[in-house]
């Protein structure tokens, strides 16, 4: 996947120091961040706020979408996992309801600069992967949040 045309990695830096990297899919009005990361030592001094802005200015029109490790139940770093989806609500991402099956784990799916169509994003992943990509999307029952 990491060669087809609308994927793309971006690394960021503040003059020669690296501060993280995003690689993500764009097709039509969506973009996907698969993967985001801010270095480690460099977290909650506003890198990872920055660059969520910046991917949203090179992409002013079109909706931004994350998939978040789930923060119900019994999970591994679960406080961790808390942190990060607060990260990405405070930076202006919605929840949206739906859940997505990446990896073999379930994830839940944010947003930010619309509103989430679960067809629109299968019509998305398919176009993005040539077809092969058709990971199970639903909306999650209320009850079990």
């Amino acid at each position: 996947m990491a060669k087809m045309q609308n994927t793309r990695f971006l690394a960021f830096y503040e003059e020669a120091l690296l501060c993280g990297f995003v690689y993500m899919a764009v097709a039509g009005n969506i973009v996907f961040v698969m993967f985001f990361a801010v270095e480690e030592s460099l977290r909650c001094r506003g890198y990872g706020g920055r660059i969520l802005a910046e991917i949203q200015a090179q992409h002013p029109a079109q909706k931004l979408s994350f998939p978040l490790k789930n923060v119900i139940g019994d999970v591994p770093d679960l406080e961790k996992r808390l942190r990060r989806k607060s990260f990405y609500l405070r930076n202006g991402f919605q929840e949206t309801g739906f859940r997505i099956e990446l990896e073999k784990q379930e994830q839940e799916i944010i947003i930010k600069n619309g509103t989430f169509d679960s067809r629109e994003f299968s019509g998305f992943l398919k176009k993005y992967s040539n077809g092969t990509l058709r990971p199970p999307i639903w909306k999650a029952d209320a009850e079990n949040e």
